[in-house]
């Protein structure tokens, strides 16, 4: 079977997990941020009915299956009945073997949804389809307060992941007071193995003891002050 062309190198960064998308205040909390669909022009092949349909069932059998390690390979191969769409799901578990990680986390992976080539090293191995949009935190205390979305990568574990934000007077925070090593490494898009060298050696402020916690306020204020730049450094080790 020939391969399809592909996809051109990327020529410039791509926004990546600094992406925010905005939700007005009194949205329906149960929308969902359109995602650009799996056009046939990313595939490169020319567009109909077919391979549309085929594309969109595989959207939805992705979002019903979100949960870590879900292997939905059987069903989604039963759905790629194209050749070239058949061929990028065996692209995408490839990558899901082969790109390096944390192996507790790379255990986490998800088999048998589209991802990102590594023709595009800034989000190979990430999903094509956003995760469902959260719900906006509700209450008196965010009366008036801008809310937004942050968009952040888990990279050993090839997943994205929405983080409601909001601002203030020195940029963007997480709604959350306090965040797990989890959220930390969502926000700042690094792999766990870097997480776990700065964490050791305490370059990440707000810590609290004891366990792996951090205040929100302190990370949000280095991290828009000099922390990009450091960890920009260590997500490409």
């Amino acid at each position: 079977m020939k391969r399809p062309p592909r996809p051109t190198l990327r020529t410039g960064y791509s926004p990546g997990w600094t992406v925010r998308r905005r939700r007005h205040r009194g949205s329906d909390p149960r929308a969902r941020i359109a995602t650009p669909p799996l056009t046939p022009k990313v595939l490169l092949c020319e567009s109909d009915p077919e391979i549309d349909e085929q594309v969109g069932r595989l959207y939805h059998l992705e979002l019903e299956n979100l949960r870590d390690g879900a292997d939905i390979r059987r069903e989604a191969y039963a759905i790629a009945r194209r050749p070239e769409l058949r061929l990028r799901l065996e692209q995408s578990d490839e990558l899901v073997d082969t790109l390096a990680g944390h192996v507790r986390l790379r255990s986490k992976r998800r088999r048998g949804i589209l991802r990102h080539l590594s023709n595009e090293p800034d989000l190979a191995g990430l999903p094509f389809f956003l995760p469902p949009v959260p719900p906006m935190p509700k209450g008196a205390e965010w009366e008036g307060v801008r809310l937004d979305l942050h968009l952040g990568r888990l990279i050993d574990e090839a997943e994205h992941v929405w983080i409601t934000i909001f601002y203030t007077d020195y940029g963007w925070r997480p709604t959350s007071k306090i965040l797990n090593s989890i959220q930390m490494r969502a926000v700042l898009a690094i792999k766990a193995a870097s997480f776990y060298e700065l964490n050791r050696n305490t370059r990440i402020p707000g810590r609290l003891l004891p366990g792996t916690r951090y205040d929100a306020e302190t990370v949000a204020r280095w991290l828009l002050g000099s922390g990009y730049f450091l960890f920009a450094d260590s997500s490409s080790e």
